[in-house]
C-alpha cells in the first residue's frame, strides 16, 4: 500500500471528483495499456457519480454533453487516447492559435468550425484517421459541428472556464480530456452491445 499517496489523492479529489479519470489515466500508463477497458471507464464513472453525490454536483456535465455532441460528427478507430479525443484537441488548439485581436467570439466559432468540417472531410477521405457515425448525412454532421463549437466556446470555455486560455492549455483541459475519453468508451461500448443483441434477436 502506498500510504503517503492518500492525503494527495483525498486533496485532489476534494478539489475535483474529475480527478477520478487521471488517476485512471496513471493505472493506464503504469499497466503500458494503449487504451482503457470499458468496464474500467465505466467503474470509474461509477467513482465519480459517488464523489458528486457526496458533494452535491455533477462534475462530469460538460464532459458529457461534449462527448455526446462530437459523436455527432465523428468516431474514433480504434481506442486510443489521441484518435478518441482529436475533436477535443481541435478545438483547444484552435482556440489557443486565433489571436484574440483578429477573433472575436463570432470569428472563433468560425475558426473552430471550420477546423472541425475539416477533420471531418480528412476522415471522408481517408486522409485522417477516424469514422463517421453510422446513418450520418453531410447535413447532420454540419449541425453536429455548430452544435459542439457553440457548447465548447460558450459553455466551457467562455462560461466554465471564463476565457482563460492559461486553464485551457492546462490541468483543467487534461481533467476534462480524461472525463471525455472514459465516457466515449463506455458509450462505444453500450453502442456495441445494443448492435449485438439487436444481431441475436433478429
Amino acid at each position: 500500500y502506498h500510504w503517503q499517496s492518500i492525503p494527495g489523492l483525498a486533496r485532489s479529489l476534494s478539489d475535483s471528483s474529475l480527478y477520478a479519470f487521471h488517476y485512471l489515466k496513471r493505472w493506464q500508463r503504469a499497466q503500458k495499456r494503449d487504451s482503457i477497458p470499458a468496464d474500467k471507464a465505466r467503474l470509474y464513472q461509477d467513482y465519480v457519480h459517488i464523489l458528486d453525490n457526496l458533494k452535491g454536483g455533477d462534475s462530469m456535465s460538460h464532459a458529457r454533453e461534449l462527448t455526446r455532441l462530437y459523436r455527432g460528427f465523428y468516431r474514433a478507430e480504434g481506442f486510443k487516447s489521441n484518435a478518441i479525443l482529436k475533436p477535443i484537441q481541435t478545438a483547444a488548439e484552435t482556440i489557443l492559435r486565433a489571436n484574440p485581436l483578429l477573433f472575436d467570439r463570432e470569428g472563433l466559432q468560425e475558426a473552430v468550425e471550420g477546423e472541425l468540417n475539416g477533420l471531418v472531410g480528412r476522415v471522408l477521405s481517408d486522409r485522417a484517421e477516424g469514422r463517421l457515425p453510422a446513418g450520418s448525412t453531410s447535413e447532420s454532421r454540419i449541425a453536429a459541428v455548430r452544435q459542439f463549437t457553440r457548447y465548447f466556446l460558450n459553455d466551457v470555455f467562455y462560461s466554465a472556464l471564463r476565457g482563460d486560455t492559461a486553464a485551457l492549455r492546462g490541468k483543467q483541459l487534461n481533467l476534462l480530456k480524461n472525463a471525455c475519453e472514459a465516457i466515449y468508451l463506455n458509450l462505444d461500448a453500450e453502442e456495441r452491445a445494443t448492435r449485438k443483441s439487436e444481431q441475436l434477436s433478429s
